[in-house]
């Protein structure tokens, strides 16, 4: 067995020093003398001014419908028959001298993307389809099939 799993016996540990007696009580510190009495000022209760609405209907509408458009961003109409509505619902909100809402920014901002990422898949699925209807006679080659059928 290793050295430190060993016990050491302790009757050869060396004798240690007499403790000292603890010392004696310090003397108890005079009371403090009486604070005198102070009463606090009254209070007066003010109601706070009333806050201003967070948003209206409408900025939460256009984000939703906004977020609606992107999720339908490959079904070709649907998507901006949902983006455009987004952005009118926005710029709505907005109407009356209204500050711009975060949802507000949100909505007008995900039928803005939503429109644009549309347009470029309606171009890239017309070049798609345009380069596919290009290579139709490779692929689509009659000429050398019999047109003939006599049994």
């Amino acid at each position: 067995m290793s050295d430190l799993y060993r016990h050491r016996d302790l009757s050869e540990a060396p004798k240690s020093a007499p403790v000292p007696p603890p010392p004696e009580p310090a003397a108890p510190e005079p009371p403090a003398p009486p604070r005198p009495e102070v009463t606090p000022p009254p209070v007066s209760v003010v109601p706070a001014p009333p806050q201003a609405a967070g948003g209206n209907g409408l900025d939460i509408a256009s984000l939703v419908i906004g977020i609606l458009s992107i999720v339908f961003l490959c079904l070709f109409p649907l998507n901006f028959l949902l983006a455009i509505p987004a952005i009118v619902l926005a710029a709505l909100s907005k109407s009356g001298g209204k500050r711009w809402t975060g949802m507000a920014i949100a909505g007008l901002a995900t039928g803005i993307v939503s429109i644009v990422l549309g347009l470029l898949f309606v171009v890239l699925l017309f070049v798609g389809l345009g380069f596919l209807f290009s290579l139709s006679d490779v692929f689509w080659d009659f000429s050398g099939f019999p047109t003939d059928f006599r049994f």
